[in-house]
């Protein structure tokens, strides 16, 4: 377990996040003091347990959602710039 400053985050927010993603557990400080010296934790820091989901799952939340014209967003823009040559 690591312990931090508030202001870790803030200075090295790549860092801390990355340590999270790497399981490891971050615990913010108030006032730069150690939990043991202030006896207070402002908050811990971990990642989220992830649970992989189903084809079938994937396939269910998928459905639903409209078919895209991949030709939509060309034809958008050439009429933008058409309108603004």
């Amino acid at each position: 377990m690591v312990n931090a400053s508030g202001r870790d985050p803030h200075n090295h927010g790549r860092d801390v996040v990355d340590g999270a993603a790497r399981g490891e557990q971050t615990t913010l400080t108030g006032s730069g003091k150690t939990v043991a010296e202030s006896g207070r934790t402002v908050a811990e820091l971990g990642a989220v347990p992830r649970t992989p989901l189903s084809a079938e799952a994937l396939l269910t939340n998928w459905r639903p959602l409209p078919a895209l014209d991949p030709n939509a967003p060309r034809a958008d823009l050439d009429g933008l710039l058409d309108a603004c040559v």
